[in-house]
């Protein structure tokens, strides 16, 4: 076995690829930003692209007003995936959209709990 040191540029190329294999099995749909319980990511926001939406659920035919918000994940050190998109209720996006207007666009996104009745989000700043 080589004691031998990775040079930068191959610790580089194999985050990329790392980076790569991750954004692929990030989720079944790699047009979302899917959250499970007890899950943290930093996210960065595009905010010209947030927007409201009224979506039906299954077990609720009476449409429900949800906030798209469109960023990219920080994945392996300082790379990002693709911008995709993550729904989320009026009551999370209050704190989004409060750190957006403090020019807070990358944050950290924590979710707790497993089910839509005791899933709570906390929102913080993330500065490097």
């Amino acid at each position: 076995m080589s004691s031998k040191k990775l040079s930068e540029e191959a610790k580089r190329k194999l985050l990329e690829l790392n980076a790569q294999l991750q954004e692929q099995s990030n989720s079944d749909d790699t047009n979302y930003i899917k959250f499970k319980a007890g899950d943290t990511k930093i996210l960065k926001f595009e905010p010209d692209l947030t927007l409201t939406d009224n979506v039906s659920y299954p077990d609720n035919p009476k449409p429900t007003l949800q906030y798209k918000f469109y960023a990219s994940e920080r994945i392996e050190g300082n790379n990002w995936t693709k911008v995709r998109e993550w729904t989320t209720a009026p009551r999370w996006a209050k704190l989004v959209i409060a750190l957006l207007l403090k020019d807070f666009l990358t944050q950290e996104v924590t979710r707790t709990g497993s089910d839509k009745n005791d899933t709570t989000y906390t929102v913080t700043p993330f500065v490097e």
